[in-house]
């Protein structure tokens, strides 16, 4: 069987989504900018987030291609 895509990453997308809201709402101006040091750590959340969400996709690709050439796990 095919292992699932960790919960727990699930939880890490919602916190990490949970702190870079918190810091767009708490410092960004009427313009939507940021201060530079917390610009900086906006970009750093989303970047991971990236990488999170591509992780997840390249998962779900490998699954389907998978199952595709019949080489489920059971």
């Amino acid at each position: 069987m095919t292992t699932a895509y960790p919960v727990s990453t699930q939880a890490d997308v919602l916190s990490l989504a949970d702190d870079y809201d918190a810091i767009i709402r708490r410092f960004a101006d009427d313009h939507g900018e940021l201060p530079e040091a917390h610009a900086v750590d906006a970009a750093q959340i989303a970047h991971r987030l990236s990488e999170i969400h591509e992780e997840q996709a390249e998962h779900w690709r490998r699954l389907s291609r998978e199952h595709r050439e019949g080489k489920t796990h059971r």
